[in-house]
């Protein structure tokens, strides 16, 4: 179920890609580069993401929306680093096994600030807490996880009204504005340690 059937959340992503290319840094940060892959632009990295696909993502589907690619390699191969997409996130840091989150399966995030520059968001899933390290930039930070949080509350409240023979989520109905907010600033999903 494609992201941008939710207006709420397609504006998540849209904030997210105008934080990182309106920056004074220019899509480039002191921990990496990040490019929003839904640009139609030439500027697509098609090598950088060859090397991550096959580094951490051989997984990606066919018919997966890409979102936005971090490459936080030092010199710019792109082999570490994190796929997001309108299914799971996908990253690998530098020295560790790749991993991969299907949103479905996230049950709570963990939002923890380390520095001004830097927080850690914790996705806890299957069992498991999965720890990412992302910059805190512009707010890129604050809709990203806004973003993951409403997106897999959707889609788990979706599956469950799927399963009871139900019809899915439409946007523009007024519970679609207070799963998100529920899921992110009520800390139903996420759980804030500033």
């Amino acid at each position: 179920m494609p992201y941008r059937k939710y207006s709420e959340l397609a504006e998540s992503v849209e904030m997210m890609s105008m934080a990182v290319t309106s920056g004074r840094f220019m899509n480039k940060l002191d921990d990496g580069t990040y490019y929003n892959l839904q640009d139609s632009y030439e500027t697509f990295p098609v090598k950088k993401f060859e090397n991550a696909k096959k580094s951490y993502a051989q997984g990606i589907e066919e018919d997966e929306e890409l979102l936005f690619l971090f490459d936080i390699t030092l010199f710019g191969s792109a082999t570490d680093g994190m796929i997001i997409t309108n299914k799971k996130i996908y990253f690998k840091d530098f020295l560790e096994d790749p991993e991969c989150i299907d949103y479905v399966e996230i049950d709570k995030i963990i939002d923890r600030k380390i520095s001004d520059e830097e927080c850690e968001m914790t996705l806890c899933h299957k069992g498991k807490a999965t720890k990412i390290k992302i910059p805190r930039f512009q707010f890129f930070d604050h809709h990203f996880i806004q973003f993951i949080a409403g997106y897999a509350e959707i889609l788990q409240q979706n599956n469950h009204l799927l399963a009871q023979g139900k019809a899915a989520l439409k946007d523009g109905v007024d519970n679609i504005t207070d799963i998100i907010f529920d899921a992110f600033w009520n800390g139903k999903k996420v759980e804030k340690i500033r």
